[in-house]
């Protein structure tokens, strides 16, 4: 997952890619809760900044499966990544650790539908469920 906030009104639009890992297949809370949920990312990705991309969810491997991560750059242009779990969480500002991350990150977006397949598939589980 890779995450950048907007500025401040007159700087420069940043943007916000999320991979998620699959379209809402987990049940987790409930069939109201997850259809909130999924509307709710809906609303999301439709915001100008934002790209919303998911795994099919018949997807096997990819190379997100060790877990989540947050891709920064300051407004002086410095890149870290952001890794949280159940052990602690950390930056990571350093090479080469945070260049394998930034080239997972890659990898993660060709692996993971088009944003205009995601939201498609994110309907259409929405409406399902």
């Amino acid at each position: 997952m890779s995450d950048t906030a907007p500025g401040p009104v007159g700087a420069p639009q940043t943007g916000r890619t999320d991979c998620l890992p699959s379209a809402g297949t987990k049940p987790i809370g409930g069939r109201h809760v997850r259809k909130r949920q999924l509307r709710h990312i809906l609303d999301i990705a439709q915001l100008r900044h934002v790209q919303m991309q998911v795994m099919e969810p018949d997807r096997e491997t990819h190379v997100g499966l060790d877990g989540p991560f947050v891709l920064l750059e300051t407004k002086e242009r410095r890149q870290l990544a952001y890794i949280e779990g159940q052990g602690g969480s950390f930056f990571i500002s350093e090479q080469p650790s945070l260049g394998n991350l930034f080239g997972k990150y890659g990898i993660l977006r060709a692996q993971a539908l088009s944003p205009e397949e995601s939201i498609k598939l994110i309907e259409q589980v929405t409406e399902e469920r």
